[in-house]
């Protein structure tokens, strides 16, 4: 039982390190002046630290965002919430093509250093749903029954 406290007290540690919410003048200058300067409109902005940087999550327009920045300062990703509207025409059609019958429930565009992804959660009735990922060009990288 000692074993099974001192691993359950290690994993919440190793968490507890992981990711640690910040308030903004914990992070860099540099940091904050580039996300100041991009995204001025934010709300409920929130900072963490991550290895091996930072992270800020933030609304814009009741959209929801996600932002990692090495120590630098330099993104090494982004996540953004979409609506249907703003998905690109290619990849709505190869979604349409693949599933006729079914509908786009959400909408989120993951940047990776330039590497652009859409994940899209469809769903058709009540109880059908799927999550597929589909690249810039409207090829289909994943496509999951959730």
């Amino acid at each position: 039982m000692k074993n099974v406290k001192l691993m359950l007290l290690g994993l919440t540690g190793i968490t507890a390190v992981h990711a640690q919410d910040l308030t903004p003048d914990r992070v860099p200058q540099a940091i904050r002046a580039s996300f100041q300067q991009n995204y001025a409109q934010a709300t409920d902005v929130e900072w963490e630290q991550e290895y091996p940087g930072y992270s800020v999550a933030f609304e814009v327009d009741r959209m929801d965002h996600e932002i990692w920045y090495d120590k630098s300062g330099a993104i090494l990703k982004s996540e953004q919430e979409l609506t249907v509207d703003e998905l690109p025409q290619g990849v709505h059609d190869a979604l349409l093509k693949a599933h006729k019958d079914f509908t786009i429930e959400e909408v989120e565009k993951l940047d990776i250093k330039g590497k652009i992804t859409y994940t899209v959660e469809l769903e058709k009735g009540w109880f059908q749903e799927r999550e597929v990922v589909v690249d810039a060009t409207g090829k289909i990288l994943s496509d999951l029954e959730d």
